[in-house]
C-alpha cells in the first residue's frame, strides 16, 4: 500500500501543470467557451445577455474580464513559488472577478434553460474552479502579508481586472445614462457603433431621435426591440443586425442600411424614402405602408425560400431602385406613389 502511495504521488507530482484538472477546466475550456461564444454570436452568446442585462451595450469588456481571469489562473498554476507572494495576491483578486463574472454567466444560463445549450454548462465549471483557485491564492497571500495586506492586494486587483476592461472598451455614456427606458432621448448624432441591445431587456428606445447617429455593426432586437417613431433620419446601420424590431413609424429617410441584415421586422408605416437598402432579409416583413419612393434597393438580398413580405400597401414610384430581375408586382401589386 505505501509503495502504490508513493507512486501514485510521484505521478502527480510529475504530471505537468496544464495537465491538470484545474487547468483544464479553468484555462482551457473557457478559452475554447470564449471562441465558442464569439463565433455563435448573440443568439446563443451568454456573454451577449449578460451585457444587455447590465446595461453596458458594448460587451468586449466582459471577453477581457473572462481573459484576465484565464491568465491569472495559468500564471498561478504556471508560475507561481513561495518567493512570489505578489503573483498569489493579485491572482486571488483576477480570479476572484472572473469567478464573480462566471457566476453571473450560470445564473443567465439557469434563467435561459428553456433552450438548453451546452457551451451554457462551461460558465459553472469555471467558476468553481477559478473561485476555489481564488481562495487557495488568497491564502498564500495571507501567509506572506497578513489578511489586511492580502485583503488590500486582492481587492485592488479585483476592482482593475474589472474596471479597466469597461475603459478600454469605451461605452456609449450618452445611452447608458437612458437605458433602460430611452423613449425619446436625444441622440443625434451620437456614435454606437457595435453596440447591442436586446428588448428582453426592458429596453426601449421609442421615439428617440438617433438621426446621424452611427450604428454600424450594431446588434439590435430581440423581443420586439422597439424603436417606434424613432427619428433614425440619415442614421448608419451598415452590416449591422436587427432582428425582431420594431420600426413601427420611424423615419429612417436617407438612412444606410448596406451590408445589415434584416429579420423578422415591423416597418409598418416607416418612412424609408431614399434610404440605402443594401441589405440581406429574412423572415416574415411587415411592411404595410412602408414608404420606398426613391429608396435603393439594388443590392438587396433575399431568398423567396427564406423571406415572406407581403408587398400590398408598400410605396413606391418611379425613382425607386430595384434589384435586378425583382419584380414587386409578382409579390403584390403596391400602390402607386404621388
Amino acid at each position: 500500500m505505501t509503495s502504490q502511495t508513493s507512486q501514485a504521488s510521484a505521478g502527480a507530482r510529475g504530471a505537468k501543470p496544464w495537465q491538470s484538472f484545474t487547468f483544464i477546466g479553468g484555462v482551457w475550456m473557457p478559452v475554447v467557451v470564449l471562441a465558442l461564444d464569439y463565433y455563435i454570436g448573440p443568439e446563443m452568446s451568454l456573454l451577449y445577455v449578460l451585457a444587455g442585462r447590465l446595461y453596458l451595450p458594448r460587451l468586449g469588456f466582459l471577453y477581457l474580464v473572462a481573459t484576465a481571469a484565464v491568465v491569472a489562473l495559468s500564471a498561478w498554476q504556471l508560475l507561481h513559488r513561495p518567493s512570489r507572494p505578489a503573483l498569489a495576491a493579485v491572482a486571488s483578486g483576477a480570479l476572484l472577478a472572473g469567478g464573480i463574472t462566471a457566476v453571473a454567466l450560470t445564473i443567465l444560463a439557469a434563467w435561459r434553460m428553456s433552450v438548453v445549450f451546452p457551451i451554457w454548462v462551461v460558465p459553472a465549471w469555471a467558476a468553481g474552479i477559478w473561485l476555489k483557485a481564488a481562495l487557495r491564492s488568497f491564502q498564500a497571500a495571507c501567509r506572506a502579508f497578513g489578511a489586511l495586506g492580502a485583503v488590500a492586494v486582492c481587492a485592488c486587483s479585483a476592482t482593475v481586472t474589472l474596471v479597466v476592461p469597461i475603459l478600454l472598451v469605451p461605452q456609449p455614456w450618452n445611452l447608458v445614462s437612458h437605458l433602460p427606458d430611452a423613449t425619446g432621448a436625444q441622440l443625434a448624432g451620437a456614435d454606437l457603433s457595435g453596440i447591442y441591445l436586446d428588448g428582453c431587456s426592458e429596453v426601449t428606445l421609442a421615439g428617440a431621435d438617433l438621426s446621424r447617429a452611427n450604428l454600424n455593426e450594431s446588434v439590435m432586437g430581440k423581443c420586439g426591440l422597439d424603436l417606434s417613431g424613432a427619428n433614425l433620419r440619415e442614421a448608419k446601420f451598415r452590416n449591422a443586425s436587427l432582428s425582431g424590431i420594431n420600426l413601427t413609424g420611424a423615419d429612417l429617410r436617407n438612412a444606410d442600411l448596406t451590408g445589415a441584415v434584416l429579420f423578422m421586422a415591423d416597418l409598418t408605416n416607416a418612412d424609408l424614402r431614399m434610404a440605402t437598402l443594401g441589405l440581406r432579409a429574412h423572415g416574415r416583413l411587415t411592411l404595410s405602408g412602408t414608404d420606398i419612393r426613391g429608396a435603393d434597393l439594388s443590392e438587396l438580398e433575399y431568398s423567396e425560400h427564406s423571406v415572406h413580405w407581403p408587398w400590398r400597401g408598400v410605396i413606391y414610384d418611379n425613382t425607386t431602385k430595384w434589384p435586378p430581375g425583382f419584380d414587386p408586382n409578382v409579390l403584390a401589386k403596391p400602390r402607386e406613389g404621388n
